[in-house]
C-alpha cells in the first residue's frame, strides 16, 4: 500500500487570487450572517408572540372556566327560585288553612242567621195576646244585624282571600318559569346543591389529580352581590320576580293576621250576642212561668169568689122567698097574715097602724136587688174566671214557644246540622 505525502508549500503575503472574487466571498458571508442573525430575532419574537400548540386545549380550559363560572352563579340563583317557590307553596298552604277556617266560621254565621230566622218566625206563632214587643225581640233583631255585619266582614275577607291566592299563584308560576328557563345550562351538572351555601367550592378530587389544575379559580359570587344583567345569570325577569315573591308573601302573611283577627272578632261577638240572646229568652220564660203561676192564683181566687157568692145568692134567694111568704093564698097561717086577731084589735083605736107591710116591701125590694146585684158579681167573677183561663192558656203557649226556641238554639249551637239550602231561605219572613 502506497503512502501519499503532503508537503506544506510556504506562501508569500501576496493574494494569489482576485481581490474581487475575495469580495464576493465576504459579502457572502456577510449577508448569510446578517439573515441568521435576523432569523434569530425572528424566533425569539416568535416564541413571545406565536401561538403555542396547547392553544386549543388553553382555550377549552379557558372557556370551560368561564361556562364554570357561569354554571356556578346560575344553580345559585336556581337555587334562590327554588327556595322561593318552596317557601310560596307553604305560604299558599297556609292562606288555603286560613281560608278553611274562613269557610267554617262564614258557614257557622250563616247557620245562626238561619237560626235567628226561624227563631223570629216561631216567635211569630205566639198567642195575640203574647206578641208584645218586648227585649228578646230587640235582642234577636240586635242578633240578626249583628250577623249580617258578620256575615259581610267574612265575605269580603273570603274575597280577599281568593285574590291573594290567585296572586300566589301567579308569582308562584313565574318563579317557577324562571327556574325552568334557568335550569336549561344545568342539564350536564349535578342537582345537589347542598354546597351552593358554602363560600367555596368544594374539591371532588385532589390537586394533583384535578382535571384543570393550573387554572386559577375566582371567588365564587352570592346572588346579593350579583347585578341585574339580561345576558348574565341574574336577570331582569328573575330579579322581578324574586322582588314580586317576597312582597307576596309579606301581604300574605300581613292578610292572615288580619284573617285570625277577623274570626276571633266574628266568633267572641256572635258568641257574646248568642249568650245575651239565651239570657233574654231564659228571663222571659221565668217571667212567663211566673206570671202564670199568679194568673193561676188569681183563677183559684176568682173560683172561691164564685163559689161564696153562689152560695151568698141561694142564700138571698132564700131569705127573699121567706120575706116573700107562701105562693097560694091557702098556704098563709094566720100568724102570718096582716089582718091577725091581735092585730086587728090593736087598730080598733085610731092611729095604731103598724109597719110591718111596709118593712116586708123595704125587706123584699132589698133582697131582689141584693139578688140582682149577686147576679151581676157571679156574671162578672165567671168573665174573670174565663179571662184569666184564657191568659194562663196564651202565658203556657207562650213559655212553650219560647222554652223550644232556646231548646232549639241550645241543641244547634254545636252547629252539626245541615242547612236546607236556597230554598230554605227563600221561605223565610223578611223581617227588618
Amino acid at each position: 500500500m502506497s503512502t501519499t505525502t503532503w508537503v506544506r508549500v510556504p506562501l508569500g503575503n501576496a493574494s494569489i487570487g482576485p481581490e474581487s472574487w475575495q469580495n464576493a466571498t465576504i459579502r457572502n458571508i456577510k449577508t448569510s450572517q446578517n439573515i441568521a442573525r435576523r432569523s434569530d430575532e425572528t424566533l425569539g419574537l416568535g416564541r413571545l408572540l406565536d401561538e403555542l400548540p396547547s392553544l386549543r386545549d388553553e382555550v377549552a380550559k379557558m372557556s370551560n372556566e368561564k361556562c364554570h363560572q357561569y354554571t356556578r352563579e346560575v344553580k345559585k340563583v336556581a337555587l334562590v327560585l327554588r327556595e322561593n317557590i318552596t317557601m310560596t307553596n307553604e305560604s299558599i298552604k297556609r292562606l288555603i288553612k286560613m281560608k278553611e277556617r274562613l269557610d267554617v266560621e262564614l258557614e257557622h254565621t250563616r247557620k245562626d242567621i238561619l237560626n235567628n230566622n226561624s227563631n223570629m218566625l216561631i216567635r211569630n206563632s205566639r198567642p195575640k195576646r203574647e206578641k208584645v214587643h218586648d227585649g228578646a225581640d230587640d235582642l234577636l233583631r240586635t242578633e240578626r244585624s249583628t250577623l249580617k255585619r258578620i256575615k259581610h266582614d267574612l265575605e269580603s275577607m273570603l274575597g280577599s282571600t281568593k285574590l291573594q291566592l290567585q296572586v300566589n299563584g301567579k308569582c308562584r308560576k313565574r318563579l317557577g318559569e324562571n327556574a325552568q328557563e334557568r335550569g336549561r345550562v344545568l342539564e350536564l351538572v349535578t342537582q345537589a346543591m347542598s354546597f351552593i351555601k358554602s363560600s367555596r367550592r368544594p374539591q371532588t378530587a385532589a390537586g394533583e389529580v384535578y382535571r384543570y389544575p393550573s387554572r386559577t379559580c375566582r371567588p365564587d359570587r352570592s346572588i346579593v352581590d350579583m347585578e341585574t344583567d339580561p345576558l348574565g345569570p341574574l336577570t331582569p325577569e328573575v330579579g322581578e320576580s324574586l322582588v314580586e315573591a317576597k312582597t307576596v308573601r309579606s301581604d300574605t302573611s300581613a292578610l292572615m293576621k288580619q284573617i285570625h283577627g277577623c274570626i276571633e272578632k266574628a266568633r267572641t261577638e256572635s258568641s257574646m250576642i248568642h249568650h245575651s240572646v239565651n239570657n233574654a229568652l231564659n228571663r222571659k220564660v221565668a217571667e212567663t212561668v211566673a206570671l202564670s203561676q199568679s194568673l193561676n192564683r188569681a183563677k183559684g181566687s176568682t173560683r172561691m169568689a164564685i163559689h161564696r157568692t153562689q152560695r151568698h145568692m141561694e142564700m138571698t134567694e132564700k131569705a127573699w122567698g121567706y120575706v116573700q111568704g107562701p105562693v097560694a093564698v091557702e098556704h098563709v097561717t094566720t100568724r102570718e097574715k096582716l089582718d091577725r086577731p091581735i092585730v086587728s084589735v090593736y087598730q080598733r083605736h085610731p092611729g095604731k097602724e103598724l109597719p110591718e107591710a111596709k118593712h116586708l116591701i123595704e125587706a123584699s125590694a132589698n133582697l131582689d136587688e141584693a139578688i140582682k146585684s149577686s147576679g151581676k158579681n157571679l156574671a162578672h167573677l165567671h168573665l174573670s174566671r174565663l179571662r184569666l183561663k184564657d191568659d194562663i192558656r196564651d202565658k203556657n203557649a207562650a213559655s212553650k214557644i219560647d222554652s223550644s226556641i232556646m231548646r232549639m238554639r241550645r241543641r244547634r249551637s254545636d252547629y252539626r246540622w245541615v242547612m236546607e239550602g236556597a230554598q230554605h231561605e227563600r221561605r223565610q219572613p223578611n223581617i227588618r
